[in-house]
């Protein structure tokens, strides 16, 4: 196995982890306090990325020349426009350091995209270390949940975050039991992402590609069977709701269609006879639990606050935004709470671009669109394009979109940065 590989194999393992060594300028402060969001950081990861991008351009380049390519005017004129909007968007922006770094790591998974596309990444190359990551991840999660506080130690090196049940802001849930007459305080398991829901969505995302070597590998399916149920575990315990409805659509119909692909019929009709309709069902249940919550949920309301600042912001700029990564730097302007737990990015990675990037920004990304354009038509047109067995690379990607309606970390923290990056290279580069 090439050097390059190894390191890979690396990265999709640490993926879980927050190992990273974090700065303190003084624009990475809001109202006094320091903002992880903002601090510049060179991860472990970061590190994993950097040196795999090295030895594969030390080792590959010279033997690949296919890869480098001349470009075509208009991707040239495209690149140029691109480059140009994101100038513009530092120059404008409320903070141009944060803007800077923050593009910085933008063009960091860019390279991480190029590696995994023409590097030829297949999913099969990634089972072994997302299974390692997704064990070590649940079974942390459970045992975190057992004990109701975290482990410390080792863990505590690789992003585990202290916590107990009286700990301020962590994340908990109410367990009322049937035959009980009072309720249950529980926290929820962090494993080593610093949050729950965060864990919930990474479990949830990666589902596809634990059941597709579940139908295929016929040899070590009790091994493949023993991760996806520690998968499923760790999934529930989350508590995550929007987890929950991506975990059941991306893996539930993802292992469904590839069993089918597989010409199982006996195992295919006892789905379509008896899972499916549960499915179903679930489906309905969740939906109405993630989208009809009750309004007075503290949760809903301060997501509710944030979304209409993130209105209030982009109308404070809405040719350039505010500039990237800089929706925390301009909040206190447009939102007068002055608690902790608000300093935080709106959840939803739409409103998130558009408040910080502005119409250029979606103007740069119809650009991009356009520059791929031929590939998509390829990819959703072309005779053979949407075989059965691309629903493994397509939903991980559905699964992050959907995600990004709710919550902001696919796109703010490393680990959802990361596992987005992973989950749309390998549907770009349509290799199972």
């Amino acid at each position: 196995m090439a050097i390059h590989r190894k390191l890979f194999f690396l990265l999709i393992v640490f993926l879980p982890t927050q190992l990273g060594l974090h700065v303190w300028p003084e624009w990475s402060y809001v109202l006094g306090r320091r903002i992880d969001y903002l601090s510049p950081t060179i991860y472990f990861t970061d590190i994993l990325i950097i040196l795999t991008l090295i030895y594969w351009g030390h080792e590959s380049l010279p033997k690949r020349r296919q890869i480098l390519y001349l470009p075509t005017w208009k991707s040239i004129g495209i690149g140029i426009a691109v480059v140009a909007l994101i100038f513009i968007n530092i120059y404008f922006a409320k903070s141009p350091q944060i803007a800077i770094y923050k593009w910085a790591k933008v063009i960091e998974y860019l390279c991480l995209g190029w590696y995994i596309i023409h590097s030829r990444v297949k999913v099969s190359t990634i089972l072994l270390p997302i299974s390692i990551a997704v064990v070590i991840s649940s079974l942390l999660a459970i045992w975190q949940f057992i004990l109701q506080h975290s482990l410390g130690g080792v863990f505590w090196v690789i992003g585990e975050r202290t916590f107990v049940l009286d700990t301020p802001g962590v994340a908990r849930f109410t367990l009322c039991l049937p035959n009980e007459y009072s309720c249950r305080m529980l926290v929820r398991p962090y494993a080593t992402f610093p949050h729950p829901n965060v864990l919930g969505g990474f479990l949830a995302v990666t589902l596809p590609y634990l059941v597709y070597p579940l139908v295929y590998n016929k040899k070590n399916r009790w091994l493949t069977t023993a991760v996806v149920l520690v998968a499923l575990i760790g999934l529930f315990i989350s508590f995550s709701r929007s987890a929950w409805f991506v975990g059941l659509l991306a893996g539930g119909v993802s292992y469904a269609i590839l069993r089918k692909k597989a010409s199982l019929d006996t195992s295919f009709s006892f789905i379509k006879q008896y899972i499916s309709p549960l499915l179903l069902v679930c489906f309905f249940v969740i939906t109405l639990i993630l989208f009809f919550p009750a309004a007075s949920d503290e949760s809903i309301v301060r997501r509710q606050e944030l979304q209409r600042s993130a209105v209030a912001i982009w109308q404070y700029s809405p040719i350039t935004g505010v500039g990237l990564g800089n929706f925390l730097v301009s909040l206190p302007g447009v939102f007068s709470n002055r608690a902790g737990n608000f300093l935080q990015p709106v959840h939803n990675i739409y409103m998130l671009w558009f408040a910080e990037t502005g119409l250029m920004g979606v103007f740069g990304i119809l650009l991009i669109l356009l520059l791929f354009r031929q590939r998509l038509m390829q990819m959703f047109f072309h005779p053979g394009a949407l075989r059965s067995d691309y629903v493994v690379l397509l939903f991980p990607v559905v699964g992050m979109y959907l995600l990004g309606f709710v919550d902001h970390y696919p796109v703010t923290l490393q680990q959802g940065q990361l596992l987005f990056t992973l989950c749309l290279s390998l549907f770009l580069g349509r290799r199972t």
